[in-house]
């Protein structure tokens, strides 16, 4: 943010030269707004109220030793024993996610036949 802040100002000096002001357009969903607002000067702020889904949220019983293999394990069991739905798993870093799609898509091709389309 403090780069995005950095580069509206360069192009606020800049302006003199015919640049228009650098817009940004920021989405979250857990934003400290007023916080956000006052660190790039005032900024204007709009609420876009979203829609609620229900939602529920699964944890181990017991720390795993790998967590990876038991992110897809839960996974391809979620998609074969659940009623239809869509699975968020919150991982540590792009390699971690990269890794377990891998191995997610790479083991839902072992599923009978039968099973639901596992998609993306």
């Amino acid at each position: 943010l403090a780069l995005l802040k950095s580069a509206q100002a360069r192009r606020r000096s800049a302006n003199g030269g015919g640049a228009g002001p650098l817009k940004l357009v920021v989405m979250s969903a857990t934003l400290e707004v007023d916080t956000f607002c006052a660190f790039f000067d005032g900024a204007p702020a709009v609420q876009v109220l979203g829609r609620s889904h229900p939602v529920e949220v699964l944890h181990a019983a017991e720390p795993c030793e790998d967590y990876l293999e038991a992110v897809v394990t839960t996974v391809l069991q979620i998609h074969q024993l659940e009623p239809a739905g869509d699975v968020l798993v919150f991982l540590t870093g792009e390699d971690d996610i990269s890794a377990a799609a891998a191995a997610i898509e790479a083991r839902a091709r072992l599923l009978p036949a039968t099973s639901p389309t596992l998609l993306p």
